[in-house]
Order: C-alpha cells, then structure tokens, then sequence
C-alpha cells in the first residue's frame, strides 16, 4: 500500500493544508511546518522525483530557514518543469525570483502558470506584484484595475494598485485604493486614518 499514488497524493494534500494554514494566519507557523515537512518527507520516500514535494519542500526550506542554497539549487533544476505548474508548486520559485532581484524572471514564469490556469486569481495577484516589483507600473496598475474590476470587494489587488499609483505620482488615487483596501480588509484603523490622507506624508504616516 505504501507505493500506492494515492498514499503520494494524500501526503501532498495534507501538507498543503498546513502549508496554507500557517502562510494564511490560521495556525501557528511553528506548529505546522514540521507537521508540513514529515508529509513532504513521506512522499520524497515513496517518490524521490516527485516535483510538487520537490518545490514544496524547498520553498519551506527557504522560508522557514533561510536556506537560500539549497532552494537555489533545487528551483534551477525544476523551472523549466511542467510539472511545476500543477497545484501551487511554482509560487516559491517565483518568491525566489523576486527575492534575488530577478523579477522579470518571476513574471515569465507567472505568466506561464497562467496560461494553465488563466482563471487563478491569486496568481494573476502574483503577477501584477512581479510587475511592479520589476518597475513595470503601467502594466502592473492595469492588472491590478482588472482584478478590481472583476473582484470589488477582494482586497488584495487595491494594496499593491495603491502602492504602484504612488510610485507612479498619482496621490490621490493612491490613498483611496489603500483606504478601500482596508475598509475591504475590515481594518478600520488604517480606513479611519486615510479618510483625510492628503499628501504623500499622510500616506506614508
């Protein structure tokens, strides 16, 4: 029974759970991580090539222990992957990417992912994050403005739409996309803060 497929994929369901449990703020980072790392270990036994549990036990390497290293050197033998565009297996890669300064590198290989799930809100979120991260502000802005439009009342994009307008020059619309942003995110402090936010002093404060 331990070769079975479906031994490998419950392990890889039942990490991913605790993976975004804790990157998501439902439970305690330090409680699950091993928790997500024995699952993981389960399925490299049963699979030594298995490419999700590959990338998802690098990314937790890399987040969880700074191990820059060893995510280096297993992300350069996975980006060009297929496999790691099946389940989130490519968002480390691609936070990897962005943390060592290569963001346009980040945004080829989000704009991969999309083309196998076009509909994937969080990484077209992703995305327009890449691209403003890559300096690329007109194309970061307008991703953000169609998710926007096509989620109202999903707060995410308006955080970083609010930060690209304010690289931009554009104060105004900036402080009211961070302001719906919070009022989105049920954070009355920062909605309250911003409602006579002028300048970018007021913004920044």
């Amino acid at each position: 029974l331990e070769k079975d497929p479906r031994f490998v994929q419950a392990h890889l369901g039942v990490s991913a759970v605790y993976i975004r449990s804790a990157t998501s703020g439902f439970t305690r980072p330090g409680e699950v991580w091993p928790r997500a790392e024995a699952e993981l270990e389960k399925v490299l036994a049963l699979d030594p090539g298995n490419v999700v549990a590959r990338c998802s036990f690098a990314t937790l390497r890399l987040i969880v222990q700074w191990d820059w290293t060893f995510a280096e050197r297993q992300f350069a033998e996975l980006v060009d992957d297929p496999g790691i565009l099946v389940g989130d297996g490519f968002r480390g890669i691609a936070l990897f990417l962005w943390g060592t300064g290569r963001a346009n590198d980040a945004v080829a290989l989000l704009e991969r992912a999309l083309r196998v799930d076009p509909g994937s809100l969080e990484t077209r979120v992703n995305l327009a994050d890449s691209l403003a991260n890559a300096g690329r502000l007109d194309e970061a802005i307008g991703q953000y403005r169609s998710l926007v439009e096509a989620e109202p009342t999903f707060a995410s994009p308006r955080f970083g739409l609010a930060d690209a307008l304010k690289r931009r020059g554009d104060v105004a619309a900036a402080i009211e996309s961070l302001r719906k942003a919070y009022e989105l995110a049920d954070e009355p402090v920062g909605s309250k803060a911003l409602a006579s936010a002028r300048t970018v002093q007021d913004y920044e404060r």
